[in-house]
């Protein structure tokens, strides 16, 4: 049946992040980092919570991991850009 069809062609994982990608410029996990850069930022400059939580809250699987991308992102630490952030009000 035409059901039946459908079903059997739906597009491999690799063809929608090819498609991901060629419609935003950017792979499947930059956005899912961007998107949990942009909650723990706000987190981060809204709250005193610690780091670790806002890590938890933003979806990151680590503190490490919030650290790794604040630094390639920011040039700075989740701290340090806290700082800043809270320096500037």
């Amino acid at each position: 049946t035409a059901e039946d069809d459908r079903v059997e062609r739906q597009p491999t994982r690799r063809t929608l992040d090819r498609r991901f990608y060629a419609a935003t410029g950017r792979t499947v996990l930059e956005e899912i980092n961007m998107c949990r850069r942009g909650r723990a930022e706000r987190l981060l400059s809204s709250t005193d919570l610690p780091a670790s939580n806002v890590a938890e809250l933003a979806g990151f699987p680590s503190l490490a991991r919030m650290r790794a991308v604040f630094v390639d992102y920011h040039g700075m630490p989740p701290t340090e850009y806290r700082a800043q952030s809270w320096g500037g009000k």
